[in-house]
């Protein structure tokens, strides 16, 4: 049996790493190893990943080239980048919200939490607000932050349930006096 490889990154094997790789993808995928050896159609004899079937060295050059390009627009304005990102399929999803509806919206709140009103979005996945929005109308209500978004979304958009919550930490804040 073949031994497993650890995770390496893009090419960065010995060569006797390289001969015990399984010869192909269905032999790795038998052995659940991450990689196996064969030769690419670009003619590259490099690892390739199980999962996508990529050769490590194609993978590389097309990741570098595309991060230099998105570093170079980031460079150029970096938060209108990530909002662009952010906002691409608003338009779809949310009835026809655009990005300057979300700006104009941004605006209005005053660059704060329609509910809380921090400033801040909360989020290291996420480089924007929470777009809220009616479940059953797909209508727009306002920019939240993640807990505020978190928060209403696990009370399942109910004011009833939202009401006996608020009850409940006021008579359990009076309990602890």
């Amino acid at each position: 049996m073949k031994k497993k490889l650890s995770n390496k990154p893009f090419g960065k094997f010995t060569k006797e790493e390289i001969l015990a790789l399984p010869e192909t993808r269905k032999e790795a995928m038998k052995l659940n190893s991450k990689y196996y050896f064969s030769p690419c159609h670009h003619g590259h004899l490099s690892p390739r990943y199980t999962s996508s079937k990529g050769c490590l060295e194609c993978m590389s050059k097309n990741w570098s080239v595309s991060n230099i390009l998105a570093k170079e627009r980031r460079a150029k304005n970096p938060h209108a980048e990530r909002r662009k990102a952010n906002t691409r399929n608003y338009p779809k999803l949310y009835g026809g919200f655009s990005i300057q509806d979300y700006d104009r919206m941004l605006e209005k709140q005053k660059n704060k939490c329609a509910v809380c009103g921090t400033d801040n979005f909360g989020s290291r996945r996420v480089s924007n607000w929470f777009i809220d929005h009616d479940h059953t109308t797909g209508k727009v209500r306002g920019l939240l932050c993640k807990s505020c978004n978190t928060g209403i979304g696990e009370f399942k958009d109910n004011p009833r349930v939202m009401l006996k919550a608020i009850k409940y930490l006021r008579e359990s804040k009076e309990l602890s006096k």
